[in-house]
């Protein structure tokens, strides 16, 4: 009898977990043009830890989600930002470009990176905050062409992730791996 009350009891909080988690990233029914985007606290203590620290927010984004996020961030900590753009692009509505998109994602391929930033420009910055939006559980494969293709020993790097409006972790493992030798939370991973 115990067990069956300590079922019940474990499965009534699941349910309140999984309708607080839907709620919290719920569909936001505001038109494009009307949404905001969310609101960094830059804390004190955070920003004195950067103080004297050449930093660039580089980020791929194909809604602007991601933008959004990333002009904060920059705004935030006087950084300099730099959009990353894949060579050939993506369509504005990610669902239009899906087998391409999926294809490169469980492939693990490197699309190019049009104009990318040049070595010795990147060479030039202490912290790199890096953005991209979760496709298919990863970040776009572009931002991992993007962050392989520098020497990042030394350098914080700094990945964060948009899901249509909210903000997610999910992605940490999928960016883990480009550049071992750096002082990176987290960055691009090949499968083996």
């Amino acid at each position: 009898m115990r067990i069956i009350i300590m079922k019940r009891i474990f499965l009534l909080l699941a349910i309140a977990m999984l309708a607080l988690l839907s709620v919290a990233c719920a569909n936001d029914t505001t038109s494009n043009t009307t949404k905001q985007a969310p609101q960094i606290a830059a804390k004190t203590t955070y920003t004195n830890s950067l103080a004297g620290k050449k930093i660039l927010v580089a980020y791929f984004s194909a809604t602007n989600n991601t933008k959004r996020v990333a002009e904060e961030i920059a705004q935030a900590t006087g950084a300099d930002i730099y959009r990353i753009e894949a060579a050939q692009s993506y369509s504005a509505n990610p669902y239009d470009d899906k087998d391409r998109i999926q294809k490169e994602a469980y492939e693990n391929l490197r699309p190019e990176v049009k104009a990318p930033l040049p070595a010795s420009e990147m060479a030039k910055y202490d912290v790199i905050f890096v953005g991209s939006p979760i496709w298919w559980h990863q970040p776009a494969m572009v931002v991992c062409t993007f962050l392989e293709s520098y020497d990042l020993s030394g350098k914080t790097v700094v990945p964060f992730f948009t899901f249509k409006i909210c903000t997610s972790v999910v992605g940490v493992s999928g960016v883990s791996g480009t550049s071992p030798p750096s002082g990176a939370y987290a960055s691009c991973a090949k499968n083996p």
